[in-house]
């Protein structure tokens, strides 16, 4: 998350002015390869700017895709600081769009790219130092995407396992043969909680409370399987 600043318009930014920046950014730092996103103003008294996009799998491998950068306009900012938070989003985009791992949401890739956009290009690109103790801990952890399979039996029993990405197209058939199934979903997530997990290659789980599933489920993020 950026750094927040007093809600009061200054410079009056349009989504014009998203459009013309992005193009020229994409031109001048990303070798013009990044794929116009949605780009939309938004009343988030949060965030200065947020880049998000959806997740499916295609020929055996995760591909992000509907990539959007929202920036507010309910901060007091001036034109070059509305150019800083868009630049930020689009570093974001860039990892995303390029399937980047990085050690964590501003990670060792996204810091090593703002640091030489800021020295080498004049910007002032920031991202907040704010958050509790674990989270910053965790932010030091090097980090992996793991491809999440959860499972809801008819006995009440929920399961999630981490499934190797190989084997994906042979179990999302072996599962729907599965009698006792009620539901499943693929997932992504980047939680440590899943480092001690092994990489099966058959239907197996991890049984865990219902709970547990349930508040798991929020924060992964869900794949989109075409049919």
């Amino acid at each position: 998350m950026l750094i927040k600043l007093q809600m009061i318009n200054k410079f009056k930014l349009t989504k014009e002015h998203l459009t013309t920046w992005f193009g020229e950014f994409n031109r001048n730092y990303f070798e013009g390869k990044l794929p116009q996103p949605r780009l939309a103003l938004s009343r988030s008294r949060r965030q200065l700017g947020s880049m998000r996009f959806k997740r499916r799998m295609r020929m055996g491998r995760v591909e992000t895709y509907d990539h959007a950068i929202h920036v507010s306009i309910l901060f007091e900012q001036g034109e070059n600081e509305f150019k800083n938070v868009l630049l930020h989003e689009m570093i974001h985009y860039y990892i995303a769009y390029n399937n980047i791992q990085d050690t964590g949401p501003h990670g060792e890739v996204f810091r090593k790219m703002m640091n030489w956009l800021n020295s080498e290009h004049g910007w002032n690109m920031k991202v907040s130092e704010n958050g509790k103790a674990l989270q910053m801990a965790q932010e030091n952890i090097p980090r992996r995407e793991y491809l999440v399979l959860a499972l809801s039996l008819c006995s009440g029993k929920r399961l999630l396992s981490v499934v190797s990405p190989n084997s994906f197209r042979t179990l999302n058939q072996q599962i729907k043969r599965v009698k006792q199934l009620e539901s499943y979903g693929w997932y992504v997530s980047s939680d440590v909680y899943f480092s001690n997990y092994p990489r099966v290659r058959t239907l197996r789980g991890v049984e865990v409370a219902p709970d547990f599933f349930n508040e798991m489920l929020k924060k992964m993020q869900h794949l989109d399987i075409p049919q």
